[in-house]
């Protein structure tokens, strides 16, 4: 209070650790603003505004641990797994999606299928149209044999899954999809 007071300066501290009056620690962002008198001369008072987010940021860790949990689980199986959008733009990627086109997951965010270094732009375009057909058919469709190209230039043959994603309203938002690399299975029969 002091500070503000003898400065004439508003300030502002997130995430301050305060105790309650039950012993709790709680997480607050306090906001403290100088009160002028009318002529706006000297500092008269003081307004402080204190809003306990405790249980935001509890929130927000519990979301950053689901977020993490994800990722290890998707990063860790060997296929191809992403989630785009209705205008086909990726909003998830697993480390063996980003491997197949020769990027980092982070840099496939936001973009299509056709702007990625592979597969060839036919390719590209037809995987964009089984997105759609997903979206229209409402539920999930799977291609056993596709052929696709990665960045390097190697074909591979894939089984696809896809599917759509609903909202809590049943409403389509996303179109996730699985890519398994089925080519020693096709090789050998």
């Amino acid at each position: 209070d002091r500070q503000v007071l003898e400065s004439g300066r508003q300030m502002h501290w997130s995430n301050l650790r305060l105790t309650d009056s039950r012993g709790r620690e709680r997480t607050h962002n306090v906001h403290k603003v100088p009160l002028r008198d009318a002529q706006g001369g000297g500092v008269q008072g003081l307004l402080c505004v204190s809003e306990d987010v405790t249980e935001l940021r509890r929130a927000e860790e519990e979301l950053r641990g689901s977020q993490r949990l994800l990722r290890l689980v998707t990063d860790a199986v060997p296929h191809n797994i992403y989630v785009k959008d209705l205008d086909g733009r990726f909003l998830m990627v697993n480390r063996a999606m980003a491997a197949f086109h020769a990027v980092s997951a982070e840099s496939m965010l936001g973009r299509r299928t056709r702007e990625m270094p592979a597969p060839p732009p036919e390719q590209g375009r037809r995987l964009e149209a089984m997105d759609a057909e997903v979206v229209r058919a409402g539920h999930m469709l799977q291609w056993s044999r596709v052929t696709v190209t990665n960045a390097a230039g190697n074909t591979s043959f894939r089984r696809l899954h896809k599917l759509p994603l609903r909202d809590d309203a049943g409403r389509i938002q996303a179109v996730v999809g699985i890519s398994e690399d089925i080519t020693q299975e096709v090789r050998t029969e």
